[in-house]
């Protein structure tokens, strides 16, 4: 039998101010990561705030979250969904990565900021 796939949905805020070149760095260990145990996702930041979903098998998804839930670097997490999947919707990518620049200054973002990756879009498929 298959091990079974699941996906989650959470939302956090930071609790440090990120640049562009910290924004790059933490989304290309995390495709790196994740790459090596078989997760996919989506990354979200915007405003001071994260929102990723995360998909793959569910002992490696529940690892990932493990790691994720104890990092200093975000707080006040909000799970908005956790579902078992049959299938990825982000097939055979690591972590896609989307940004929007805000005002909020409190977490040291400057009005035309704008930390994207220009591959965000990079062959995803959805589903």
């Amino acid at each position: 039998m298959a091990e079974a796939w699941i996906s989650v949905s959470y939302s956090s805020y930071a609790t440090q101010p990120y640049s562009e070149d910290d924004l790059q760095a933490l989304v290309a260990r995390s495709r790196a990561h994740n790459s090596s145990v078989g997760v996919g996702g989506i990354l979200r930041f915007t405003s001071g705030r994260f929102f990723q979903v995360i998909e793959g098998p569910r002992a490696a998804v529940s690892t990932l979250l493990a790691r994720i839930v104890k990092d200093v670097r975000h707080e006040h997490m909000h799970f908005s969904r956790i579902e078992r999947t049959g299938r990825r919707q982000y097939a055979d990518i690591p972590m896609l990565f989307d940004c929007h620049a805000g005002t909020g200054e409190r977490y040291g973002l400057r009005g035309s900021v704008h930390p994207c990756d220009d591959n965000w879009h990079a062959g995803a498929k959805h589903g």
